[in-house]
């Protein structure tokens, strides 16, 4: 929770004043999701997400970083991630 309330102090300021800019500091071009709805992809993806995460205790990035200490639970749990973006992309379209 606090590192999730840190990311949003740390971030809101910026995006509420460079929400209606085109162009970043750097000069890239900004570009914001569009979708706005809550459909039953998003649903079950998010759900999966969770899922996996609360059983394993993982999210994609520590993962990976986690390979260095070759336990099983990780190269399973990465293996399993990979297979669901490989669905998702061959699959669900």
């Amino acid at each position: 929770i606090f590192v999730m309330g840190g990311a949003i102090l740390a971030f809101a300021p910026f995006f509420f004043l460079l929400k209606n800019k085109e162009v970043s500091a750097l000069g890239t071009k900004i570009e914001l999701p569009e979708k706005q709805n809550i459909d039953k992809k998003l649903l079950i993806g998010s759900a999966l997400f969770g899922v996996g995460w609360g059983l394993v205790g993982f999210c994609p990035g520590p993962a990976i970083a986690a390979l260095a200490t070759f336990d099983p639970i990780v190269i399973v749990f990465l293996a399993s991630m990979a297979a669901g973006v490989l669905a998702k992309k061959n699959i669900i379209k």
